[in-house]
């Protein structure tokens, strides 16, 4: 889920997953600046994530994106 503000979230991505017919998996989240999800720039990406494992005992997953990028890297807004 990632942040709108400061108290609220929306979420970003859904995988669906069953444990009963696969016993591992392995998904690696890239939040990417997006046009059609009103992502606009990397203000939009930065703040406190949180990945939430619906469904099981798996304990939330949080984290932050900061603003910071590769040296040299230019990323321009996309709206």
């Amino acid at each position: 889920m990632r942040p709108l503000n400061a108290t609220h979230y929306t979420v970003y991505l859904t995988i669906p997953f069953d444990g009963a017919a696969k016993s591992a998996f392995n998904y690696y989240l890239e939040p990417q600046i997006s046009k059609t999800r009103g992502i606009c720039s990397v203000d939009d990406l930065t703040g406190k994530w949180v990945m939430v494992f619906r469904g099981t005992n798996y304990p939330n997953l949080n984290f932050e994106i900061t603003k910071d990028v590769v040296p040299g890297t230019k990323i321009d807004p996309v709206c």
